[in-house]
């Protein structure tokens, strides 16, 4: 009798367990402020600090497997164990990731494990107590997409269509946890293929991967859009407006692709020159020259040897390399007119990470070009690692300098009987600008997800924030009033003229509603 493939999947764990337990390893190193001290976001991290599962609002959003994944961990959220959970995640993906590649038992190999788990982008993903499973999910997923295009062996008929078939279903459910990873799987399938094009890969086998790429894709979209309208009607719902979600279809998507695709391309450009790959510390413009340089190198040194041994190869090299931005951004070809954030900048950061495929080993007059890329890669990871370790500082100084606050209003609140049956409370203004909140290096060199404190002033979400840091931190639950009501509120000369936390008379009472002016930031 067979082993049931308990063998292969025991061979499977000697050669790359290695890799799942380096990402847990790095991970864990690298985000223990994060989970010993369980830092959430201001976001909407501390929107729900103990027990979450998706419902019908997440449906809305075309994330529908969201509240299964949420069932998988029971609802509970805890910043150590769904870290845990989504390293272990994100060390399969690491996994499979270099085992395409070829990339076994190298430095290269290690260095990749490293980026892909200590960046920016997983710190602000990990931020997110109760969403960052599902993230993670979507990762996965997508990367296990891409393991399946990017098969080019000999198999055929039934073999191959059922392997496409899989990706298709891979990519549904990557983009029903978060539709942000859809660049990440653009970008590894275009690197491949770039990879393969620099090794001579025979164009019949060529077509067929872009083919299956191709194929995979547009079947796993039509299968994304059927499964979210099914959930839809099931739940009784409709697509929400949320980032404009609600007026998208296929006919919208085709003709907005042009300016989609230039968009990407200004998307890519403020990444890398504008946002510094979603740093904001010192050097960051120097590193942001000095990784575009070598990449140039790269491409430019890769273009002339491909030129010499193939013309065609050549071709579709170029026009891989350039199409780089727009698959790093291929989510903005979906979500219409949406810009790029920390959390949907995977597919960006994965062609710094593998852009030393396009370098050949050696230069002009021997000069180990692949080696100076790999270097530059581990000045990045270093630059990297100081980014995520401010950003936890900044989290636990502006969660610090939050609850400070919240602690001072919730005290004079009792203290001169405002709280009453009939009384709702009104907090208008975000903390982080309030004039006595703590400012340092790492929290204004924080990107935007770290610099906790600093959330929107929109009528909800100013809101849910308060309610959030005060249940959560403070301890206490107040009657906060309603969004309408507080959006009139805000408006009126009354709170114009007030003045702010802590002075006399930054509290007030109109309408049976008590107003906390906490800072003059509140439009």
């Amino acid at each position: 009798m067979g082993d049931f493939g308990l063998s292969r999947l025991r061979a499977w764990g000697r050669d790359f367990g290695r890799y799942v337990a380096g990402t847990v390893l790095v991970g864990v190193l690298a985000y223990f402020g994060m989970m010993a001290e369980e830092l959430n976001n201001h976001h909407d991290g501390i929107w729900h600090l103990s027990n979450f599962i998706a419902g019908d609002f997440e449906i809305s959003l075309g994330r529908a497997m969201e509240r299964y994944t949420d069932r998988l961990r029971f609802g509970i959220v805890s910043s150590p164990l769904n870290i845990l959970f989504c390293l272990l995640l994100l060390g399969v993906a690491n996994s499979l990731i270099i085992r395409r590649f070829r990339l076994e038992r190298t430095f290269y190999a290690w260095l990749v494990v490293f980026l892909f788990t200590v960046n920016p982008v997983m710190g602000d993903t990990f931020s997110y107590s109760y969403l960052a499973v599902n993230y993670l999910m979507a990762c996965l997923f997508a990367v296990v997409a891409f393991y399946l295009l990017s098969e080019t062996g000999s198999d055929g008929g039934r073999a191959r269509v059922i392997r496409v078939c899989l990706a298709a279903v891979a990519v549904t459910l990557s983009m029903s946890h978060f539709q942000a990873y859809f660049s990440l799987l653009c970008t590894l399938l275009l690197c491949y293929g770039i990879r393969q094009l620099l090794m001579g890969t025979e164009w019949r086998i060529l077509k067929k991967y872009y083919l299956d790429s191709l194929l995979g894709i547009l079947l796993g979209g039509v299968c994304y859009l059927a499964f979210t309208k099914l959930m839809l009607l099931h739940a009784d719902t409709v697509m929400a407006d949320y980032k404009g979600a609600s007026g998208i279809n296929p006919l919208t998507i085709l003709l907005a692709l042009p300016a989609s695709v230039v968009h990407c391309y200004q998307e890519a450009f403020a990444y890398v020159f504008r946002y510094h790959f979603w740093t904001d510390l010192e050097f960051a413009r120097i590193l942001a020259l000095l990784l575009t340089a070598a990449f140039a190198v790269a491409v430019v040194a890769s273009g002339i040897r491909l030129f010499r041994e193939s013309r065609t190869h050549f071709a579709a090299y170029v026009c891989s390399v350039l199409l780089l931005p727009v698959a790093g951004n291929a989510v903005l070809l979906i979500a219409v007119g949406n810009v790029m954030t920390g959390l949907m900048a995977a597919g960006l950061l994965a062609i710094v990470i593998l852009f030393p495929i396009m370098m050949p080993e050696k230069g002009i007059r021997g000069i180990p070009c692949r080696s100076i890329c790999l270097a530059i890669l581990v000045l990045f990871g270093w630059y990297a690692l100081a980014a995520v370790t401010n950003d936890q500082l900044a989290l636990r100084e502006g969660r610090t300098a939050t609850v400070t606050l919240a602690e001072q209003i919730v005290s004079k609140l009792y203290e001169g009987d405002y709280l009453t049956q009939e009384r709702t409370v009104a907090f208008i203004g975000r903390p982080g600008n309030n004039p006595y909140f703590a400012h340092s290096y790492a929290f204004e060199h924080a990107n935007e997800y770290a610099q906790f404190g600093y959330w929107s002033t929109d009528p909800r979400n100013n809101r849910v924030s308060w309610y959030g840091v005060l249940t959560g931190y403070v301890g206490v639950t107040l009657p906060l009033c309603d969004d309408e009501t507080f959006d009139q509120l805000r408006q009126t000369s009354l709170v114009a003229e007030m003045p702010v936390f802590p002075a006399d008379g930054s509290i007030t009472v109109k309408d049976n509603v008590v107003l906390v002016k906490v800072s003059d930031l509140y439009e």
